[in-house]
């Protein structure tokens, strides 16, 4: 929706006034899934700006609500929200658990797309464990699925979550790689919000650098 459209373009008030708006109409219309995926949208975006209290909240209302109306496809992507929130915060425990929470769900629902940005996320994981040619691995393999399904913002996503990993080793040459080719991924597709959070990572560089 128009909510989703503002996210992805960095035009971030204006995702959250829709995101309340829409809401709130699906709230008068007695609409629990859209409510749930309104409550998602939200806590993406408290995700994206560091509202880390309000993004885990909204993310457990969104579960909830998800979870009285028997979609497993929304409880997916609410505990893969957790699963990053979870991850910013270090609290690995509960990230590997919603991560195994979120798989699962995506496994038996058949979304291969969902089960890929799981894996991702697990690719992170490893990464805060210092287990590095593991996490390599796993972010190797979901490169592959990501270009079989032809998803662009998932490469970007995975070639971001490549370089954090180079850097944690000081190997900058291969993280200022990544890190570029995912800038340049996220400026041709237009994925803005992303750019910016590229943008942010210690071991960007441009290519003139």
């Amino acid at each position: 929706g128009l909510a989703d459209l503002y996210l992805r373009t960095d035009r971030l008030a204006e995702a959250e006034q829709a995101y309340q708006k829409a809401y709130q109409l699906h709230q008068e219309v007695d609409s629990k899934l859209g409510m749930a995926n309104d409550q998602n949208g939200l806590a993406d975006l408290y995700l994206r700006t560091d509202r880390l209290v309000e993004a885990e909240k909204a993310y457990q209302q969104a579960y909830q609500l998800h979870l009285e109306v028997d979609s497993k496809l929304g409880m997916a992507n609410d505990q893969q929200g957790l699963a990053d929130l979870y991850l910013r915060t270090d609290r690995l425990a509960e990230a590997e658990q919603a991560y195994q929470k979120a798989y699962q769900l995506h496994q038996e629902v058949e979304d291969k797309l969902g089960m890929a940005y799981d894996q991702r996320i697990y690719g992170e994981i490893l990464r805060h464990r210092r287990q590095h040619s593991e996490g390599l691995a796993v972010l190797n393999e979901v490169e592959k699925q990501f270009e079989s399904l032809e998803d662009r913002e998932g490469i970007a996503e995975t070639d971001l979550a490549k370089g954090r990993l180079f850097f944690s080793q000081q190997d900058t040459k291969n993280a200022g790689d990544c890190l570029n080719r995912a800038w340049k991924l996220a400026d041709q597709t237009g994925l803005l919000t992303l750019k910016r959070e590229i943008e942010e990572e210690p071991g960007f560089r441009t290519e003139a650098e």
